[in-house]
């Protein structure tokens, strides 16, 4: 059994995203013992109020909320997802308790698994609007799956753009045509 077996079995998934609520949860808890501690101090409110909603981000990302998806899209990609935890980690170390060393550690580390699912082709499997993710049980790509509905569209609006000359024409930067660029 190799490391892409090991990435894209159920059991692994599943402890992975137990531990993604479970760090979401912690950052949000960081964010409001952050808010208590900090006093009067502007900077350290305005960067925990932030903290609080990227761990609320993170948390309804890894509960797979539909609705959540509508408007950040860029979440439904593991690499989408490991992004935002290697960001929310290095936001979270940025005032340098130990316990939010750890917590940030934690994070940046689910962040790079999860763009090692990625990178190994694992799909996490959400369904946007009701339309499969163009991808087999095994995270591999349905074969043209995506490539008639776009091909038909551009051919589309091919036909019914309006005949405006193409500057792009002539791929001979040397010939001498009447065309003005």
């Amino acid at each position: 059994m190799g490391l892409k077996d090991t990435l894209a079995s159920k059991p692994f998934r599943t402890v992975m995203t137990m531990l993604g609520i479970g760090v979401s949860i912690a950052i949000i808890i960081v964010a409001i013992f952050g808010l208590i501690s900090s006093g009067v101090n502007i900077k350290s409110v305005i960067a925990c109020v932030y903290q609080a909603i990227f761990g609320t981000m993170l948390l309804i990302a890894e509960l797979r909320m539909a609705l959540f998806f509508k408007w950040f899209r860029f979440m439904v990609p593991f690499v989408g997802l490991g992004a935002m935890y290697v960001f929310v980690a290095v936001f979270t170390i940025q005032q340098g308790k130990w316990w939010q060393i750890l917590v940030a550690a934690v994070c940046g580390f689910l962040g790079a698994v999860n763009c090692l699912f990625f990178c190994f082709g694992v799909d996490r499997g959400i369904e946007l609007n009701g339309q499969p993710s163009n991808t087999t049980s095994g995270g591999q790509p349905i074969p043209g799956a995506s490539a008639a509905p776009v091909a038909a569209a551009n051919k589309d609006a091919h036909v019914s753009a309006p005949s405006q000359p193409n500057p792009f024409e002539n791929d001979n930067p040397f010939s001498s045509s009447a065309k003005a660029y």
